[in-house]
């Protein structure tokens, strides 16, 4: 994709899904108009899906419907073990939609985040900082659309896209310069904490 790198976004319920863009907590530029997302409401149209996974299975798994349904599963024999399904509000879907295409990940491939990790640990050895290594835990992150609008109004169209990488937490914990790798960061703590938020509305 050209210009305006954003990552996936999809969500909401209704026919087709128009994210209109109040944002809570990403960067909203001012006087630019809100990112639109277009899919159909479809209780069985997968159009955001989220995991983690080490070599053996899934660890945690998040899919996200068009009608707003999400689905939660972890594997037996890790911390609440199991799969429950819960609705997100039209506003929720707004919500993290926009901060999803303000994080600038729309774009964004495989490669490219391990070329953004390799960067970032070179720039740090550099300065004298060793990251570490951290879990081989894996993320995979994919998004399908029928139609994507940036706020530049860019047009994409069939967006289809899965990306998959290995931990960054630890380099953006030893080296926050890394700005591209702190916004993926935040991405994954937003999928982790919506599913701490479900969960516990569940109880």
């Amino acid at each position: 994709m050209k210009k305006a790198t954003s990552l996936f976004l999809l969500l909401v319920s209704l026919g087709y899904g128009l994210a209109f863009a109040d944002d809570v907590g990403s960067p909203q530029p001012i006087n630019e108009p809100a990112p639109r997302f277009f899919y159909p409401s479809d209780p069985e149209y997968r159009v955001v899906s989220y995991s983690v996974s080490n070599s053996r299975q899934d660890l945690l798994t998040m899919d996200v419907y068009g009608n707003g349904r999400v689905l939660f599963h972890r594997p037996k024999g890790y911390i609440d073990p199991g799969g429950y399904e819960i609705e997100m509000s039209y506003r929720e879907l707004e919500d993290l939609l926009t901060f999803l295409a303000d994080r600038g990940i729309m774009g964004m491939s495989s490669q490219d985040v391990e070329e953004l990790q390799r960067r970032a640990l070179v720039e740090a050895a550099a300065e004298g900082i060793m990251p570490g290594t951290s879990s081989e835990a894996r993320t995979t992150i994919s998004i399908r659309l029928d139609r994507y609008v940036s706020r530049e109004g860019e047009s994409f169209e069939n967006v289809d896209r899965e990306m998959s990488f290995g931990p960054i937490d630890h380099i953006v914990r030893f080296y926050p310069k890394a700005a591209e790798l702190r916004m993926l960061d935040e991405v994954v703590r937003r999928f982790l904490e919506l599913q701490q938020r479900y969960k516990s509305a569940m109880r």
